[in-house]
């Protein structure tokens, strides 16, 4: 599982923070722990193959920043109670009329990227 959708972003980019400050190169896991019997831990595999891929998700994803493509989250707004808090479109259907324009200006790369299993 590399960045599922979100679900990992938080352990690589931990993983990624000790990387950076602890220069010393340790021995680093990141890996989320649950400590209600019974405990369970979930490493993050292969970290530094994750840090690449998030890398490279944020490059691409600048490119089409820089290019002018500026659109609205994966997550459909339904899903989140907190969309449009400040302003919401002028009709509840506007996002999904635009999703396919949007989906098309992203590219399929950009997308591709947050599904990776």
């Amino acid at each position: 599982m590399l960045l599922a959708g979100g679900a990992e972003l938080q352990r690589a980019l931990y993983s990624l923070a000790c990387r950076v400050l602890l220069s010393d190169d340790p021995q680093r896991a990141s890996r989320l722990i649950y400590l209600r019997s019974p405990i369970k831990s979930f490493p993050l595999k292969d970290q530094d193959h994750v840090i690449e891929r998030l890398a490279a998700w944020v490059a691409l994803a600048k490119t089409r920043l820089e290019e002018g493509v500026v659109y609205p989250g994966v997550k459909p707004y339904r899903d989140d109670p907190r969309f449009g808090r400040l302003a919401m479109p002028a009709s509840s259907f506007y996002l999904e009329r635009k999703e396919p324009t949007i989906r098309k200006a992203a590219g399929t790369d950009l997308a591709r990227y947050w599904r990776e299993p």
